[in-house]
Order: C-alpha cells, then sequence, then structure tokens
C-alpha cells in the first residue's frame, strides 16, 4: 500500500517532538540554561526533520537551498508558538489543557505545509506532480 506525504508526516513529526524533548531534558540535565538547550535542540530536531522530511515524508533529494527553506519554516515555530497559544489561552480564555493540545495541531498542519513548501516547492493545496502525494 502507498502511502502519500500526509501519511507519512506524523512518523516524522513524532520522531521530531520525542528528539525535541531528549535534546532539551539532557541540556538541562547538563546544566544548560533554556535559550542555549532550545538552539541545540532546534539545530538536532531541524536537521534531523529535514533528512527525514526529505527522504521519507516527501521523497525529495536533499540539498542545501531546500535545508535553507526547511530551516526558516521551522525557525518560525517558536513565535508561533507563542502567538498560537496566546490566542487561544489569553485572548480566548481557553484553559491550558486545551489550548496546548490545540496549538501542537494548528503547528502541525502549519509546519506540515513550511515542510511541503520547503522540500518539494508545492503548498498545502497543491498536489507536486507525483501520483502518491
Amino acid at each position: 500500500m502507498k502511502t502519500g506525504p500526509t501519511m507519512r508526516y506524523p512518523v516524522v513529526a513524532g520522531v521530531c517532538l520525542l528528539l525535541n524533548n531528549v535534546v532539551l531534558i539532557a541540556a538541562d540535565a547538563a546544566g544548560f540554561a533554556s535559550v542555549p538547550a532550545v538552539l541545540m535542540s532546534f539545530v538536532v530536531v531541524m536537521l534531523t526533520g529535514y533528512a527525514l522530511h526529505s527522504v521519507f515524508t516527501f521523497q525529495e533529494t536533499v540539498s542545501i537551498q531546500r535545508l535553507g527553506r526547511y530551516a526558516v519554516g521551522m525557525a518560525v515555530n517558536i513565535p508561533m508558538a507563542i502567538i498560537v497559544l496566546g490566542l487561544l489561552h489569553d485572548f480566548l480564555a481557553l484553559p491550558m489543557v486545551i489550548a496546548s493540545p490545540v496549538a501542537s495541531v494548528i503547528l502541525m498542519i502549519i509546519n506540515f505545509a513550511l515542510s511541503r513548501w520547503a522540500i518539494n516547492g508545492t503548498g498545502i493545496l497543491q498536489s507536486p506532480n507525483r501520483k502518491d502525494c
């Protein structure tokens, strides 16, 4: 059974989520402050996510140009998370137990669109010239 990127994306996203937590916890245990820990995690997760999304999710070759686009797309996560959580939790007064999972889903959808754009140059609503997408 062939699966398109929409079905493969959550697998890589789950790996990246787990890796992010491992790096942050390890950095904290090693005595790093939050900002350096987040920057270390960003580099490790961004490089891993790019490689896995290129090869597995979107089945494209890797390139410096695509890596650059992917890095820019993923770098917007921190301010996006602050904005989305601010809207859901602070402005709409949703409890964090609801706002956080909703924000995660919203950011996952945005990240799918950014990853797809970065790696194969199409938007989330555009289908690339491939039959398995």
